[in-house]
């Protein structure tokens, strides 16, 4: 039985909260796994609660075995944006945008066989922007076949800065936050969904 849980947030909270993974109930009635966790469940189990899905527009179902497709990082001296594309079920994909997004953003494209293990980074008080926010943001990549890692970042703190305190999660399938559609410094904080099945 697979078991999913958000993480606590790290960075700031500015701007509106985003959360890429819902749950649809048997019903077809969506809930964000956050407003869940909220509602005082530490953890839930997809087989009782239903698929989870992402864009509560569409209601299309992730791939659990391969969530994500693509990772784009717009920074500089810090994180201003992140753009996530996920893998569908049904074989398509979605993107979801958040916070500034540059056009000479920082790619990660992940080959078929791989999946993210590992994200980490420095998030935290920044003087000089004085607000809360994501510092930098790295990614560790585990290649199922082959049995390989390989670590990609970390991306923004450009200026080499220590604000902030270092973060780490694990087992990582998609994202939430908190951001703003703004040209430069829209990411604020981010949580993670985790899948605590694994073993």
């Amino acid at each position: 039985m697979q078991s999913y849980v958000t993480t606590t947030s790290v960075g700031g909270r500015d701007g509106y909260i985003f959360q890429d993974v819902y749950i649809r109930s048997a019903d077809g009635e969506l809930a964000s796994v956050q407003s869940l966790l909220y509602s005082a469940l530490e953890d839930w189990h997809s087989e009782s609660l239903g698929n989870i899905v992402i864009d509560d527009h569409k209601k299309d179902q992730l791939d659990l075995n391969r969530p994500i497709k693509r990772i784009a990082v717009s920074n500089g001296w810090i994180v201003d944006g992140i753009a996530i594309t996920y893998n569908l079920a049904n074989g398509k994909n979605e993107t979801l945008h958040h916070g500034s997004q540059f056009k000479n953003a920082d790619i990660i494209d992940f080959d078929p066989n791989e999946i993210l293990a590992t994200v980490f980074g420095r998030a935290g008080r920044q003087s000089f922007y004085e607000r809360e926010m994501v510092n930098n943001i790295g990614f560790v990549i585990f290649d199922t076949v082959k049995g390989t890692t390989r670590t990609v970042g970390p991306y923004g703190n450009v200026n080499g800065a220590t604000e902030g305190k270092p973060f780490l999660c694990s087992d990582v399938i998609a994202f939430g936050g908190f951001a703003e559609n703004t040209d430069t410094l829209g990411l604020s904080g981010l949580f993670f969904y985790k899948d605590v099945g694994k073993r």
